[in-house]
């Protein structure tokens, strides 16, 4: 666990952030660190990190702990569902299922490109279908001519039943 590592007040030493722009930079210089230079990368999922001292760090939970002066207890979220987007007006703690519930992007598979829609080839009108889990059950809300409808079924359907997204 970070806090094991690194405090905020370690942190603190090592790096600025700015609230107003999520920028995570150095404060002291060490090797290739210069002041002020930016202090993170994107990792392969897009979200922030930074290398202290070969820990690997990931910038939001950095971000939280530098403004609030702790580790979070929950997982961080990204209120608009952009990794990279570390201002602190766009970071909320919150438990596994509402980090869940903001997911914005459907599966790679899915061929429709919308998250809750899938194509249905058995039938000759209505051919894209939306639906929803909630609560470990899945809810059906209807077919769809265009995916772009069945999409917009399934947002209604998630700011109804899930109370964490932001959508």
């Amino acid at each position: 666990m970070y806090s094991q590592h690194y405090t905020p007040e370690i942190l603190a030493e090592k790096l600025s952030y700015d609230a107003e722009t999520g920028e995570l930079t150095w404060k002291k210089c060490r090797d290739s660190q210069k002041i002020g230079k930016k202090a993170c990368s994107l990792d392969v999922c897009g979200y922030v990190q930074i290398n202290i001292s070969g820990k690997v760090l990931k910038g939001h939970r950095v971000a939280w702990a530098l403004f609030h002066g702790e580790w979070p207890d929950g997982q961080i979220d990204h209120i608009n569902g952009n990794r990279s987007d570390n201002r602190i007006v766009n970071l909320r703690v919150v438990d596994n299922k509402t980090n869940c519930q903001n997911q914005r992007n459907g599966v790679r598979k899915n061929a429709t490109g919308y998250i809750g829609v899938h194509f249905y080839n058995r039938a000759s009108i209505n051919k894209y279908r939306a639906k929803i889990w909630v609560d470990g059950k899945q809810i059906y809300l209807g077919g769809f001519e265009t995916p772009k409808l069945a999409h917009e079924a399934y947002v209604q359907a998630k700011r109804k039943y899930h109370p964490g997204c932001a959508i």
